[in-house]
């Protein structure tokens, strides 16, 4: 069934209000995404290398609770490592503990890392990851991703008074 207003709408408005309607509802979810996690102390983190693969691929996001600092077996962790840099952020599988000790490995590592890693290290624990996602992250300027988004709402009040109006 279809009203009257229905049938004088030109075929192009309805593409362009569907398409940008489309398009809005997929930056709420990605903004979802990566926004409510934080309310639980879950941070998400850009994985820059294959040292996870293919349990955690390059260019995925993984999100870490960082309330969840407990290091047990099996636990793929977020830890910090010093370097010439400053501190920088590594994802890596639990192997085993000793004492306060913590070892880990990259699953597609050979072997355990050089060093083992003191409690205070540990950021927290991968609870999920999304892939590709970092990729798409790395790329987008939030300027111009916020600018898209607030043009693509402006388009859809567009066409939503123009609806409207006609009516």
């Amino acid at each position: 069934m279809s009203t009257e207003t229905e049938r004088k709408e030109h075929p192009v408005t309805r593409i362009i209000r569907g398409a940008t309607t489309a398009i809005l509802i997929l930056c709420l979810l990605a903004g979802g995404i990566l926004v409510l996690p934080r309310a639980l102390q879950i941070e998400p983190y850009i994985v820059l290398s294959g040292s996870m693969e293919p349990t955690i691929p390059t260019g995925s996001v993984a999100f870490i609770d960082r309330k969840d600092r407990k290091a047990d077996e099996g636990d793929v962790i977020a830890f910090t490592l010093s370097s010439g840099e400053g501190q920088i952020m590594v994802t890596h599988r639990v192997t085993r503990t000793e004492g306060d000790l913590i070892y880990t490995k990259g699953d597609a590592n050979d072997s355990e890392d050089v060093s083992p890693l003191r409690p205070e290290q540990v950021v927290g624990t991968c609870v999920f990851h999304v892939p590709v996602l970092g990729y798409v992250l790395g790329t987008v300027d939030k300027r111009m991703l916020a600018a898209f988004v607030l043009l693509i709402l402006v388009i859809n009040l567009f066409f939503s008074r123009e609806r409207r109006t006609r009516e």
